[in-house]
C-alpha cells in the first residue's frame, strides 16, 4: 500500500515530501521513513532538512491554533470546551510522533521534543492567562472565569508529553537468609 507517497527518491526527498504533506494534513504518518545518522548528509543538506522541518512545524501549528480559536468560539459550554481541549491535544500527538521518530539522529530528536515541550508549556500558560482575563458575553463573570481556568488546568496540553526520565528504582533489600524481600507496588 503506498499511501500516496513515492517510494523513489533518496532519504532527503522521502523526509521532505512527508514533512510537507504532514504540514497540510496531520493524519500523514511518518512510517517507513529511513533512519538518518549524523553521516547521512553533509551539513548543508542537514540544515535544509531542519529548515523544512521547522517550516512544516510552523504550518502545522498555525493550523492547530486556528482549530483552537474555532473551538473557543463555538464551544458554548464548559463540557463542550473540555471535549475540544482533549481533541486538540490529540491532534498534537502527530507532532510528538514527528519529534520522537526513531529515524532522527538523537540530537535532532531531543531538540524537536524540547521544542514541543516549550511550545506546549507556553500555549498552556497563554490559555490560562487569557481565560483568567475572560469575560462572559461582555460582562465580567468571576465564576465563569474561574470555571474556564479550572477546565484548562484539568485538561493540560502538557499531558501529551512523556514524563521526564527518572532515576531507576533502588533494588529491593534482601533478607539475611538470602531471600529477596517482596516489594509491594501501589
Amino acid at each position: 500500500m503506498s499511501f500516496g507517497y513515492s517510494s523513489g527518491g533518496g532519504p532527503y526527498e522521502q523526509w521532505t515530501v512527508r514533512l510537507r504533506a504532514w504540514s497540510r494534513d496531520a493524519t500523514t504518518t511518518f512510517d517507513g521513513l529511513p533512519r538518518l545518522t549524523e553521516d547521512s548528509f553533509d551539513q548543508a543538506t542537514f540544515m535544509r532538512l531542519i529548515a523544512t522541518t521547522e517550516e512544516a512545524i510552523r504550518l502545522f501549528m498555525e493550523s492547530w491554533k486556528a482549530e483552537l480559536e474555532r473551538s473557543f468560539q463555538h464551544a458554548h459550554t464548559t463540557h463542550a470546551l473540555g471535549i475540544e481541549l482533549v481533541r486538540l491535544r490529540q491532534l498534537l500527538r502527530s507532532r510528538l510522533t514527528l519529534a520522537q521518530h526513531p529515524g532522527w539522529p538523537e540530537p535532532i530528536r531531543t531538540a524537536l521534543t524540547d521544542g514541543l515541550r516549550q511550545d506546549l508549556a507556553a500555549i498552556q500558560s497563554d490559555l490560562e492567562a487569557v481565560a483568567g482575563r475572560s469575560s462572559a458575553r461582555g460582562s465580567f463573570d468571576r465564576a465563569r472565569t474561574d470555571e474556564l481556568v479550572a477546565l484548562i488546568r484539568r485538561n493540560p496540553l502538557t499531558t501529551l508529553l512523556p514524563s521526564e526520565p527518572t532515576a531507576p528504582p533502588a533494588p529491593a533489600p534482601s533478607s539475611a537468609a538470602g531471600r529477596t524481600a517482596r516489594r509491594i507496588l501501589f
